[in-house]
């Protein structure tokens, strides 16, 4: 009986938009679905779909950003609450595809990687269990209950191992290194970056990070916890 209704397909799905959680959780179930089933095209289907929404958006829009940052519910800056959501999915579609038919094309890995190196690994602090988003990118996640702004290094170093086995995978070296600062054995960036499509700027340095977010005409501010899309005008919480 549960194979059966598995398979009676939820043809709604592909409706919802690409960078959206909600989206991801469905095509995932929509993987296993086919799995139980053996259904090899939906498998197919579900992750061809995963892979076509790992591209640049346009600033103004929701997804991946050409800096490196990630935006939800319009230009604003969420790479530590929905970005990071979707850093750990796809890192775990990719990690279960590798090496199958099914595995991660060259054009989506390497904006992938681009994410991860560019924009992901500067928006924390610490290694290992220590390992913590700074505040600005989590965006409404600061007010959820309980949260401690943990950044999820196991599943993101376990995921970038899997990257790696990639042949001819983009900012190899890059990678490796974001993972063994992950583990606790490299040490911690000493750069400046500017991410413009969100008017965000961190400053590390091995004792300390320093960031600031504002907006612009171009970009929202904050949301309300427990109304999504509903923007604050006032001065961003910190």
């Amino acid at each position: 009986m549960h194979l059966a209704w598995l398979d009676s397909g939820w043809s709604n799905v592909y409706l919802l938009v690409d960078a959206d959680a909600a989206c991801r959780w469905s095509l995932q179930l929509d993987v296993q679905r086919g799995i139980l089933s053996r259904n090899a095209t939906l498998v197919g289907t579900a992750f061809a779909r995963m892979w076509s929404s790992i591209a640049i958006s346009p600033q103004h829009g929701d997804g991946l950003m050409a800096d490196g940052s990630f935006h939800q519910h319009g230009p604003l800056l969420q790479s530590g609450s929905y970005g990071g959501a979707l850093m750990t999915d796809v890192l775990a579609f990719s990690t279960l595809a590798a090496g199958t038919s099914f595995a991660i094309p060259p054009a989506p890995l390497a904006v992938l990687a681009a994410y991860l190196v560019n924009g992901q690994q500067y928006m924390l602090r610490g290694a290992g269990e220590t390992a913590v988003w700074l505040i600005p990118p989590r965006g409404r996640e600061i007010v959820r209950v309980p949260d401690k702004g943990t950044f999820p290094w196991t599943e993101v170093a376990t995921g970038i191992a899997a990257l790696l086995t990639h042949p001819g995978v983009p900012m190899a070296a890059e990678l490796a290194e974001f993972r063994a600062r992950l583990d606790g054995k490299a040490a911690l960036p000493t750069q400046t970056r500017h991410y413009p499509e969100s008017d965000y700027t961190v400053h590390h340095r091995p004792a300390f990070s320093n960031d600031i977010r504002t907006w612009s005409s171009r970009t929202y501010n904050a949301e309300a916890r427990a109304f999504p899309g509903v923007r604050f005008s006032g001065a961003y919480v910190r």
